[in-house]
This record gives C-alpha cells, structure tokens and sequence, in this order.
C-alpha cells in the first residue's frame, strides 16, 4: 500500500517548526542587542555577536527539531490510523510549537542579555562546554513547554469544535 503524503498544512507546521527556531535565535539576537544598549550596557561588535550566536543558534535549535520530528511521526501515524483528528492534532502541535517557541525565546533572551562577569561569551561557552547538562535541561524543560502548549492548542480546537 502506497504511503499517504501528509496534507499541505502539517507539512508546513513541520517546516515552519525547523525555520521558526532559527528565525527566533536571529530575532532574539538582534532584541538582545538593543536592550543592552538601550541600557548603557556595552557589547561586542556585530561580527563577533554573529560568531557567538551561530553556534548558539545551533544549539537552540535542538529542542525544535526534536519537536518537527515528533510532530511529523505523529501526524504520519494519525493519517495513517486516525484521520478524523488530524485537525485536532493539528491545533495540538501548533501550540506544542508556540509554547516551546516561547520557552525558548524567554531562556534565549536572559541569556543574551546576560551581563555579570564575561559577559555573553562566557555564558555561551559555558553553556556549550556543559553540553551534557544543558542539552537535557533544555529538551526537559522545552518538552514541558511544548506539552502546556499542546494543551492550550487541544482547548481552543475543543472550543471551536463546540466541545467545550
């Protein structure tokens, strides 16, 4: 049995999981940049924040395409096996990926924004050299996110379905 392609708008849910992560490490960055210096806070040239911030972005971006992973398994699966929930899984993992992409943008945030002894740089070399602490609080704490998100996105389809 020839395999059934996903619909156009769990494809684009997918897509926009990946690019979303990156879009918010660039937007953050940028944030970042002017709230320090709105407050009088010096900061490094833009090369050297672009320097700081592509592995970071990386780094962020974990969380995000574990997310687009899972939603693309399970949208598969429900097409596959429960194609009526399709819209309700779809509104599920839309705010899955809002509340980690919330999450995400508030921890991304505080730490660009950081400005006690290093600085930024050493925030962010701190973080990366911790890898096997970070990557796992981040996903733990990430998967919360998404799961509160996930939520919030199971009520509003109970609401617009008049189930609620």
């Amino acid at each position: 049995m020839a395999e059934t392609p996903l619909p156009p708008a769990a494809r684009l849910l997918v897509s926009t999981i990946v690019i979303g992560g990156l879009l918010l490490t660039v937007a953050v960055g940028i944030i970042a940049r002017a709230t320090l210096e709105a407050r009088g806070v010096s900061v490094v040239s833009w090369s050297r924040g672009i320097q700081l911030m592509i592995p970071l972005a990386i780094f962020f971006e974990i969380p995000f395409v574990v997310l687009a992973i899972y939603v693309h398994r399970k949208l598969k699966s429900a097409l596959a096996d429960h194609p009526k929930q399709l819209s309700m899984r779809l509104h599920m993992y839309v705010g899955a990926f809002l509340g980690l992409f919330v999450y995400q943008g508030y921890s991304l945030f505080g730490l660009t924004t950081y400005s006690g002894p290093g600085g930024f740089a050493n925030a962010v070399i701190l973080m990366l050299g911790m890898w096997m602490i970070t990557v796992p609080y981040m996903l733990a704490l990430g998967g919360g996110a998404s799961v509160v998100g996930g939520f919030f996105g199971w009520l509003l389809w109970r609401k617009r379905t008049g189930q609620l």
